[in-house]
């Protein structure tokens, strides 16, 4: 409604304009007229009338503010025109809460997912956490019931044996591992004297230490023991509890003796030299 009013005022303000044309064409048409009808009795130099000058000075001016108006409206017109396109207030207001609304549902989904993701990962924790203290509560138990079982045998036995038979049963506990190890010692022995120097590559049967252990430096081969170096040779035999030496080949061949094998080290004489260049096992023959 106000870009209409404004639009007729436009077309009123142009139609007032058209008018004053008009009036000026009438009063140019006067003026000439009355010239013509003075030309006979006053001359060529007609005296001009002060009145209709001012009218037409009048009229001049009303038609540059009339024009000058008119401009104004159209442009006014323009951006009425603008403004009626622009939504009302209200529509704007609706729009937000709109999205207001989007986002508050948005935000709602939203927290009800991480809440669903927190709630899986209570729920496997939990079934991490109680299977694992199951375990460790198993553990325990089975700890505890040995120690309990272990406890109630000794002070049972100390009611029943009497403490000079239990040392008893324990020092020959000690003498049948002693037993025991001799025997797989023997038994080692026995089969490394089988070894041959062509077959290089079979295993040596190992001894036991005094602790039922077999020493890191024990050799797993004839060809391993042959190139075993001085300082490994003497911690071989220290550790078996042989007096070892300052000389490599003694070292071996105390070692070799002790553990069955039928070979000895000879000492490097320039031919043997000359040989364990040609043939590895030169320096070895049987004993």
């Amino acid at each position: 409604m106000p870009a209409r009013a404004s639009m007729d005022g436009v077309t009123s303000i142009h139609s007032t304009e058209g008018n004053l044309d008009n009036m000026s064409e009438i009063m140019s048409v006067a003026m000439t007229d009355d010239k013509e009808s003075t030309v006979g009795t006053i001359g060529p130099a007609a005296i001009p009338n002060p009145e209709i000058e001012h009218v037409r000075e009048v009229i001049v001016k009303m038609k540059e503010t009339l024009g000058s108006l008119g401009i104004n409206f159209d442009s006014l017109g323009d951006q009425t025109a603008k403004v009626a396109t622009i939504p009302s207030g209200m529509e704007t207001n609706q729009e937000i809460l709109a999205v207001q609304r989007h986002m508050s549902r948005q935000r709602r989904k939203q927290d009800e997912n991480i809440e669903e993701i927190k709630k899986l990962l209570r729920e496997v924790a939990q079934e991490q956490i109680v299977e694992h203290l199951r375990n460790s509560v198993a553990d325990q138990v089975i700890e505890i019931i040995d120690d309990f079982v272990e406890e109630e045998v000794r002070k049972q036995l100390e009611e029943i044996i009497p403490v000079e038979l239990q040392n008893q049963v324990v020092e020959q506990k000690k003498q049948l591992e002693e037993v025991r190890r001799s025997l797989h010692n023997s038994e080692a022995r026995r089969a490394n004297a089988l070894l041959r120097s062509t077959h290089m590559t079979d295993a040596l049967h190992k001894l036991l230490l005094p602790s039922g252990m077999v020493s890191a430096d024990f050799p797993d081969n004839l060809g391993e023991l042959f190139a075993m170096d001085g300082p490994q040779a003497k911690r071989l035999l220290e550790e078996y509890g042989i007096d070892a030496s300052e000389s490599r080949e003694k070292n071996l061949n105390r070692f070799m003796q002790f553990i069955g094998v039928s070979y000895q080290m000879a000492s490097q004489t320039p031919a043997l030299a000359r040989r364990a260049k040609s043939d590895p096992l030169s320096g070895s023959f049987p004993s």
